[in-house]
């Protein structure tokens, strides 16, 4: 008899349990609801802001970043201390120049688009 009464003890405490569960499963759910959709209004922006900066850039240029950011992941890559942040190689002074001067200058070991910090 005892043990039939601890037994049904558990399971009426694992019920009371599993409810509690539930309930904050489901409000976790109304949270990541929310979120998801914050976020896909934010990547709605961030899309068309991307859209108009792309009308920008020349097509070439944009082409360019295109196809790095296909074959590599990493299109542009930024330059410290002389050093591609890409690569990991140290460039030359003449790329350095380059980039110091504007414009778009791909860097002469990896490929990627660089950048002056």
């Amino acid at each position: 008899m005892d043990q039939l009464e601890d037994t049904r003890k558990a399971i009426a405490g694992s019920k009371d349990e599993l409810a509690k569960l539930e309930t904050l499963w489901q409000a976790q759910q109304k949270q990541f609801v929310v979120e998801l959709l914050n976020l896909k209004a934010a990547q709605a922006v961030l899309e068309t802001n991307r859209q108009q900066i792309s009308a920008l850039i020349d097509a070439d240029t944009l082409f360019t970043y295109q196809e790095l950011k296909k074959r590599k992941g990493l299109a542009v890559a930024k330059v410290e201390q002389g050093i591609c942040q890409g690569c990991r190689i140290t460039l030359p002074n003449t790329d350095l120049q380059r980039a110091r001067g504007g414009g778009v200058v791909r860097c002469s070991s990896c490929g990627r688009i660089i950048f002056l910090a």
